[in-house]
């Protein structure tokens, strides 16, 4: 069964999507707008393991790919490892959907979502005001990946139990970066709204711009 796009977006209409890049800001901005607005505040990368056990290696399987050892996880050709990271968000998107549309069905309630980069989705689902991309310079995303608080146990991980720690951080970091770049083409491309933040951003004026283009 195939449920028909005017069909989701008319279940999302209260659905809110801050999409973007690592270090885009998308989850500080998602956080702040649930607190001033009194919205539900929804984060995709807080629901993959509870996803990940309903899904299979059939229907999803770049999210059952095995990796046997960390060093292989973390070491793992840079744009093969995006690419797979990207598939994962990709094939995850059904399970988010259904989520979104739970959180949603309280016609009062505003939900708004920290997500990746998934126009082509967002275009099936939603509409052009109601998603907005938050995007960061692949090399600003490079050179601030690890100093993120929520990277801290995966930074932890790699020193424990990879053998080269210093060569799998460095991979990672370059990791972000290419997803970055792939992130933001796709996002320019889309035609939705793109707003870049850059060492000098200021974060008030960048909120009144999200606020504006929503509408809220």
């Amino acid at each position: 069964m195939k449920i028909k796009n005017n069909v989701l977006k008319g279940k999302l209409k209260n659905v809110y999507f801050i999409a973007g890049t690592n270090c885009g800001g998308k989850s500080t901005m998602a956080k702040h707008l649930s607190k001033e607005f009194n919205m539900v505040y929804y984060s995709a990368d807080d629901h993959y393991w509870n996803h990940r056990q309903y899904s299979d290696i059939e229907n999803q399987p770049a999210m059952n790919r095995p990796f046997t050892t960390w060093d292989e996880y973390f070491s793992r050709n840079a744009e093969k490892q995006a690419n797979w990271l990207l598939d994962s968000e990709l094939e995850e998107m059904d399970f988010i959907i259904l989520d979104l549309i739970e959180l949603a069905k309280d016609k009062n309630q505003k939900v708004v979502v920290d997500i990746h980069c998934m126009p082509e989705i967002f275009k099936q689902v939603s509409t052009y005001d109601r998603v907005i991309f938050l995007l960061a310079d692949p090399e600003l995303v490079y050179n601030e990946y690890f100093s993120r608080d929520d990277k801290s146990d995966m930074l932890k991980c790699i020193m424990k139990n990879t053998t080269n720690p210093e060569f799998s951080i460095e991979n990672t970091r370059l990791v972000s970066k290419v997803i970055a770049q792939k992130e933001i083409d796709k996002a320019i491309e889309s035609g939705f709204l793109c707003n870049f933040r850059d060492e000098e951003t200021n974060f008030l004026e960048r909120a009144e711009a999200v606020i504006k283009h929503f509408n809220i």
